[in-house]
């Protein structure tokens, strides 16, 4: 399901570099539900982390 999970995960870093999945600190929207409705505090430097930890594995130009 490679093909699937890079749509999923091109769309997650789309969405992170124009700041709709999380805004950011102190903008009260960590997270965002299935509708985009704003979703609190859920813990976003770990989550972002994790995401980006991911993509640069997954996309890292190798040598």
């Amino acid at each position: 399901m490679n093909e699937e999970a890079d749509y999923v995960l091109q769309r997650i870093c789309k969405s992170l570099g124009e700041a709709l999945l999380f805004g950011g600190a102190k903008s009260g929207v960590d997270g965002r539900s299935w509708d985009g409705w704003p979703c609190g505090y859920e813990g976003l430097l770990t989550d972002q982390f994790g995401i980006l930890a991911t993509a640069l594995d997954r996309y890292r130009i190798m040598p």
